[in-house]
This record gives structure tokens, sequence and C-alpha cells, in this order.
């Protein structure tokens, strides 16, 4: 919860409104910064939520697939292989996962800290 309340910001918490200046005072002047930043983020954490949801449905079907498969296995060396197959899979799957995850965070920090022109 303290992840998705972090990446919600004050809105999910309006307990933090207390702790945190509004958004006119961040970046001095105006606060137009404050307010592009947070657009932005706001853009990007739609594309993040987008893709860890993609991933989920990847990784259930996957789930439903092996049981689906396991239902008509013929014998337990079936059922070991079946598995193995499953389990090599889904490590393949998460590693792949992770990879473009931490590419996209990774480009996403670059962005933040990139000044505009």
């Amino acid at each position: 919860m303290f992840l998705v309340s972090a990446a919600h910001g004050i809105a999910a918490n309006p307990g933090m409104a207390r702790c945190n200046p509004p958004v006119g005072d961040h970046g001095g002047g105006d606060g137009r910064l404050a307010r592009t930043a947070q657009r932005e983020g706001a853009g990007r954490d739609q594309g993040h939520r987008a893709k860890v949801l993609s991933y989920a449905e990847k990784n259930f079907q996957s789930s439903l697939d092996y049981a689906q498969s396991l239902v008509h296995a013929k014998d337990l060396p079936e059922v070991l292989r079946l598995h193995s197959e499953f389990v090599q899979g889904q490590m393949r799957s998460l590693a792949e996962q992770a990879s473009e995850m931490g590419q996209a965070i990774g480009k996403a920090a670059i962005d933040t800290t990139k000044p505009k022109a």
C-alpha cells in the first residue's frame, strides 16, 4: 500500500498534505516546473501501469495454460516435464519483464533529471 500511496502522491494519502508544500511552492516562482514534472510523471506512471498489467495478464494466462496441460497429463513423468518447462518459461519471462521494467525506470529517471529547453 505504501508504494501505491507514494506513486499517487498526496492525492492517494491526504494526510501527507500537511508534510508537503503545495505544488506552486516547488521550483520557485510560479510553480510551472513542478506542475510540468507532475504531468510528465503521471504520463509515465500510466505507461508503467499498462506494462505491469500486461505482464500480469501474460503470467496469469501462462499459469492457466500450465494448469490445463496438467489436467491432460497421462503420468507422473509427463507432469514433471510440464512442470520443468513451465518453471523455465516463467524464469525466462520474469527475466525479460524485469529487464524491460529496469530499462523503462532508468529512462524515466534520466528524463526526469534532464534540463528542459
